[in-house]
């Protein structure tokens, strides 16, 4: 199964934005989560900043497949990140 996350928010009055993106692949036989998040940030008040970061995540261990324990290991994995 795989699990696609996306998120832009702007907020041009403030002269800031950013986008999230996560990718996330559930191998149900084995109980574990593997993908990726990039993340890109931009400031832009007398300037111009940008941050981009991107990680790797393989054999993230879901206490169960199903989609509440999903959801749990997505959220903490991202999370700590």
């Amino acid at each position: 199964m795989q699990i696609d996350i996306s998120c832009i928010n702007t907020n041009f009055s403030n002269f800031w934005g950013g986008e999230w993106q996560a990718s996330w692949k559930v191998d149900t036989q084995n109980s574990t989560l593997s993908g990726s998040i990039k993340i890109n940030n931009h400031y832009f008040e007398n300037g111009n900043i940008q941050f981009s970061t991107s990680q790797n995540f393989s054999d993230v261990p879901l206490e169960g497949a199903d989609g509440e324990n999903i959801v749990k290991a997505i959220s903490k994995t991202e999370s700590n990140y």
